[in-house]
């Protein structure tokens, strides 16, 4: 992990464009930690612990969620201690109330001993609980003026550094809002 970052019972949030590595990211997380579940929505996680769900998005995408959280990873806690959601903004898109078994891991993850990630491609379509909450987030490259000023307002200068990174490096925000940059990682 970057920077010996323990994730451990904390929420952390993966943001960045098409292409920029955040997958590559969430899978090196993941196998960091045999116990994780990705609720994949678009099956870029195969060979890992997942659910595919049926619905990709709306109200049935929100529905397999809250089945899959309460029915998979709630009575299962034996068997996984992070959950990694991917496209997390179909799920719990800005301005719009979080599904009840969401709103609950976001305030309550560390009474289940799980960490929890939310992976989504830009800042401004996630809802912001997520990313105020966040413990954690790793920022890759993301150019949109809305993006830029969403980041600049969590920390001065972010957005201003994040729309300037080079390819699949990445910005890591800790707890206290610092960041510094990071060069790609692989994954062999």
């Amino acid at each position: 992990m970057p920077m010996e970052i323990n994730l451990h019972e904390k929420r952390f949030v993966i943001l960045g464009l098409q292409g920029s590595g955040k997958t590559t990211l969430a899978k090196y997380i993941a196998k960091q930690n045999p116990r994780h579940l990705v609720f994949d929505v678009i099956g870029e996680y195969q060979g890992f612990n997942r659910y595919l769900p049926r619905e990709k998005q709306g109200q049935g995408l929100i529905s397999e969620f809250e089945i899959c959280a309460n029915k998979l990873l709630l009575k299962n806690l034996h068997r996984f201690n992070m959950l990694i959601i991917d496209e997390a903004n179909r799920i719990a898109p800005c301005k719009k109330p979080m599904p009840s078994t969401l709103l609950m891991l976001n305030d309550q993850h560390r009474h289940y001993g799980l960490s929890l990630g939310v992976i989504a491609r830009r800042p401004s379509q996630l809802n912001t609980d997520l990313i105020d909450l966040a413990h954690y987030m790793f920022v890759f490259l993301l150019s949109g003026w809305h993006d830029v000023l969403y980041l600049n307002k969590i920390a001065q200068g972010l957005g201003d550094t994040v729309r300037t990174l080079k390819p699949y490096e990445f910005v890591v925000v800790t707890p206290t809002r610092e960041y510094s940059i990071h060069k790609p990682i692989s994954l062999s």
